[in-house]
């Protein structure tokens, strides 16, 4: 999901010298930068040890009301239950050690201990999927949480408008991440040389979907956590609200990304980048950067099949959350070369490359209105690498547009 900068043969040898197979492991605590990001990802307010804080019965019934519906390809991997299927299929393995399985039997309260032991990862080694054959009737998993915040707008004017708004997030775990699922014929013969397209890493759960409600519960906006960006979609304007509340999204074959559900009757092709410096590409598909190529997203009348699921309410600080250690297998490029793009990712909470602050900096910073003037502008930032980029500027100027058409949106509503 999260990873395809190497996809072809020629990326991975530009960058060969900084995935060399040395003693990676003779470093074994995080540097300070490491640590001061992780814990900014976290948001551990309290004792790393406190796993008792569960959601409320109120935002576990606001959660239900708005649960999306979602669809996979006839080809794809369901959502599974982390903790009933994946993680009783797992080891702990010591990359210390050379890899070597430390522990054969992992559960809840073992992976919370050993959650930030930079030595130690999870291997799962179970089937792909828990469907035998067709997974029509197959009930899935996924995973809620609410979070709210006081959100600052800057207007044209120099002002600033605040919002009470509440952000339901919906996580989805799959065992498996492949590479985005159409490819140039070059980029994916380099990838094949490379990995397994279809497992290019272990665990998928960072694809995620976010409702986003004013103070009175009114839905605004839709945030979809795809690869290493995030889109955000107006309702009413770039995203059709259906008067039951549940918004259809439709999961990527192969790379387990979320879209929105169309109407076509043949399988969609969503572009999708692997630097999200590259975001102008996603706006006009000009100029497409190496790292790109398409997701495939069946809908339902393309053949989609929909995934009645539950929804779990973790601790607030679950490790399925909060695990700063790989998740999944810390594969290799050529089975060789240690690299963090096909390692297993670390928990749900560790969101973005990107060191955003809240949900309303991911709201206001990846919101686009898909003009040649916001493709112009995210063109000019793709010679900047990530620590470059002003998050703050980026955001506010993002967010002036978002706010701006949310504003004329709420208001034609209101004038129907």
């Amino acid at each position: 999901m999260r990873v395809f900068y190497l996809i072809f043969l020629g990326v991975f040898l530009f960058n060969i010298t900084s995935c060399t197979p040395t003693m990676e492991w003779e470093q074994k605590d995080w540097d300070p930068a490491e640590r001061q990001w992780l814990l900014s990802q976290t948001n551990l307010d309290s004792q790393q040890s406190d796993t008792s804080e569960s959601i409320s019965q109120a935002d576990q019934s606001l959660l239900e009301k708005f649960q999306p519906r979602i669809f996979i390809s006839p080809n794809g991997l369901p959502p599974i239950d982390f903790y009933d299927f994946y993680l009783p299929q797992s080891v702990v393995r010591d990359k210390s050690q050379g890899g070597r399985v430390i522990r054969n039997s992992v559960n809840r309260s073992l992976l919370k201990q050993i959650e930030r032991n930079r030595r130690l990862y999870l291997d799962y080694e179970g089937q792909p999927s828990p469907c035998s054959g067709s997974c029509e009737d197959y009930q899935g998993i996924g995973y809620g949480r609410v979070y709210r915040e006081d959100v600052s707008f800057k207007l044209h004017d120099g002002n600033t408008a605040t919002e009470s708004l509440i952000f339901l997030k919906y996580n989805y775990v799959f065992t498996f991440s492949g590479l985005p699922a159409e490819l140039p014929w070059f980029k994916e013969w380099g990838a094949q040389l490379l990995g397994d397209i279809q497992q290019w890493h272990e665990l998928d759960n960072h694809g995620s979907i976010h409702i986003v409600l004013t103070s009175d519960h009114r839905p605004i906006a839709i945030i979809l956590g795809q690869h290493l960006y995030f889109r955000t979609y107006i309702v009413g304007r770039e995203v059709f609200w259906p008067t039951d509340n549940r918004a259809s999204i439709c999961f990527a074959e192969r790379s387990n990304e979320p879209h929105l559900c169309n109407d076509a009757s043949q399988p969609s092709l969503e572009r999708v980048v692997g630097n999200p410096t590259d975001f102008h590409y996603l706006i006009d598909g000009r100029n497409p950067p190496l790292a790109s190529g398409f997701d495939k997203v069946y809908s339902p009348q393309a053949g989609g099949i929909p995934i009645p699921h539950t929804l779990k309410f973790l601790p607030k600080h679950d490790p399925l959350y909060t695990s700063w250690i790989p998740l999944g297998d810390r594969k290799k490029i050529l089975g060789i070369f240690s690299s963090i793009h096909r390692q297993g990712p670390p928990g749900m909470m560790i969101k973005s490359l990107f060191d955003f602050k809240s949900y309303g900096d991911i709201l206001q910073f990846w919101y686009s209105d898909n003009t040649m003037e916001d493709s112009v502008f995210w063109e000019k930032l793709s010679s900047q690498s990530i620590a470059d980029i002003d998050i703050p500027s980026v955001r506010d100027r993002n967010g002036q547009k978002f706010y701006q058409n949310l504003r004329q949106t709420m208001l034609m509503v209101v004038q129907q």
